[in-house]
């Protein structure tokens, strides 16, 4: 529970809540993140089509670009826009 008035652009988190970043800051990372390391489609690589060469697939280009993580881009929130509130 958050009794008092968070800032704008922060990012919450723990019991007792405390301000741990910046929104901004975490979207700056994520962006260059996703430019800098591999990235596969979620209609290749999503969970129903993950079968066993494409998780070695995966796997092998992780390993060949000495990459730490990538990211799985799209999937039904990508396909999705948010409604305008009224």
């Amino acid at each position: 529970m958050i009794s008092t008035t968070i800032p704008p652009d922060s990012i919450v988190a723990g019991n007792p809540a405390q301000v741990v970043g910046k929104l901004s800051e975490y979207l700056r990372f994520q962006k260059l993140c996703v430019k800098k390391y591999p990235s596969f489609p979620f209609s290749e690589f999503g969970k129903d089509n993950l079968d066993l060469h494409k998780r070695e697939e995966l796997l092998k280009k992780l390993k060949d670009s000495n990459a730490p993580f990538g990211y799985i881009i799209g999937g039904y929130s990508f396909k999705t826009k948010a409604k305008p509130s009224k």
